[in-house]
């Protein structure tokens, strides 16, 4: 796929990154892939540079309010900062 055809096909993009990776080209010369988070999953070494950068970048006010950069937190679901607030409560019983 060619950069302009993602840029004005994002949702295509998407949609086919789900079922396959997605080689994206700019000038007939590959400049990245998509990948789906399942298949970021399966790779051990992508997997773990993924959460080291979402926890650099966390995104959602909420989980950043809750801590996910203090103490090394991070928090990649619901489940997980459900279980931070858990915690929490214990500490302030």
């Amino acid at each position: 796929m060619t950069a302009k055809e993602a840029k004005n096909s994002f949702d295509g993009l998407l949609d086919t990154v789900q079922r396959e990776p997605v080689l994206i080209t700019k000038r007939n010369r590959p400049i990245g892939v998509f990948l789906s988070i399942q298949e970021i999953e399966s790779i051990p070494e992508l997997k773990q540079k993924v959460l080291i950068r979402m926890s650099e970048t966390v995104q959602n006010p909420l989980l950043s309010m809750l801590g996910a950069h203090k103490d090394n937190k991070v928090f990649t679901s619901a489940e997980d900062a459900d279980k931070f607030i858990k915690e929490l409560r214990n500490e302030w019983a």
